[in-house]
């Protein structure tokens, strides 16, 4: 998740990849990447909800610019807030992070907000 929120709002400059808010459904540069449509898609449903926590936390900055400490506060204050929905419970009682991708999106997308 680190990972995610760190490129969604400073990309990777080392790796010339811009920042994934940047990126667009209809956008050229991901067109070439197999599933780009939909994974730049479900990214930006999970940081609706990264924002969604950061503003409760008070981690959002209010000039809506990104630097690395900002973008470390906010995933320091936002994981915890998070976290209960990466972990699914098993048949007999068990938790596991192994929980698909596609799940945990779907349990972001039912909290408020």
């Amino acid at each position: 998740m680190n990972g995610l929120i760190t490129k969604w709002f400073l990309g990777d400059k080392e790796n010339n990849i811009p920042p994934y808010r940047l990126l667009h459904a209809n956008n050229n540069f991901i067109e070439h990447v197999k599933n780009g449509k939909r994974d730049i898609s479900k990214m930006g449903k999970v940081m609706e909800k990264v924002k969604h926590f950061g503003i409760t936390v008070d981690a959002w900055p209010s000039n809506g610019r990104w630097d690395g400490n900002k973008v470390a506060t906010l995933y320091s204050k936002v994981w915890p807030l998070l976290d209960p929905y990466m972990v699914t419970q098993g048949k007999h009682g068990a938790k596991s992070t192994a929980k698909s991708r596609r799940e945990q999106i779907e349990q972001l997308e039912n909290i408020g907000g």
